[in-house]
C-alpha cells in the first residue's frame, strides 16, 4: 500500500485492510526496520525496492501462519461476501484430478510462475486496491503400504 492512491496513515490503512491499527502500526515498524519501508520528511512511506519475494525450501512457522491467516480471511470472504458484486470481484476455483506424482515438481513449478507473472499483470499502476492470491495443492490421497 506504498503507491501514490493510498494514505500514509495507519488509521486509514487500517480501515482499507480490516485490520486493526496496531496491528497497521506494528507492520509499519517491522517494515521500516527491516529496510524495506521508508518515510520521507512529510511523513509518506514508500518501499524501497520494486519487488520483495519470500521464497522458501522449507516449512517455516510463520509463513504457515500467514497462508493460514489469509486461507481464513478467504472463507470469511465466500460466507459473508455473497451479492454478485462480491462474487464478480474475486475468483475462487478448484479442481480434483487423479495424478501422476512423478509430475509433482513440474506442476508446482509451472503453478509457481504462472502465480509471478499473474501478479506482474495485475500490479500495473495505477494500483488502487490489494488482493490476495493464494493456491493450495493438497494431496487428497493417502499413500497405502
Amino acid at each position: 500500500m506504498t503507491t501514490k492512491t493510498f494514505v500514509s496513515d495507519p488509521a486509514w490503512i487500517a480501515k482499507r485492510t480490516g485490520i486493526s491499527i496496531g496491528e497497521v502500526s506494528d507492520s509499519l515498524k517491522k517494515l521500516l526496520e527491516s529496510g524495506l519501508a521508508k518515510v520521507d520528511e512529510s511523513g509518506v512511506f514508500s518501499k524501497t525496492h520494486l519487488k520483495v519475494r519470500f521464497p522458501t525450501t522449507f516449512s517455516k512457522s510463520v509463513i504457515r501462519e500467514h497462508h493460514t491467516s489469509q486461507m481464513k480471511r478467504a472463507i470469511v470472504e465466500l460466507e459473508q461476501k455473497i451479492t454478485p458484486k462480491d462474487f464478480n470481484g474475486r475468483l475462487v476455483v478448484g479442481f480434483t484430478t487423479a495424478c501422476n506424482p512423478e509430475c509433482l515438481d513440474d506442476v508446482k513449478n509451472y503453478l509457481h510462475n504462472a502465480l509471478v507473472e499473474a501478479v506482474e499483470m495485475f500490479s500495473k499502476d495505477p494500483c488502487t486496491e490489494v488482493y490476495q492470491i493464494n493456491l493450495q495443492l493438497i494431496p487428497l490421497t493417502k499413500k497405502i503400504d
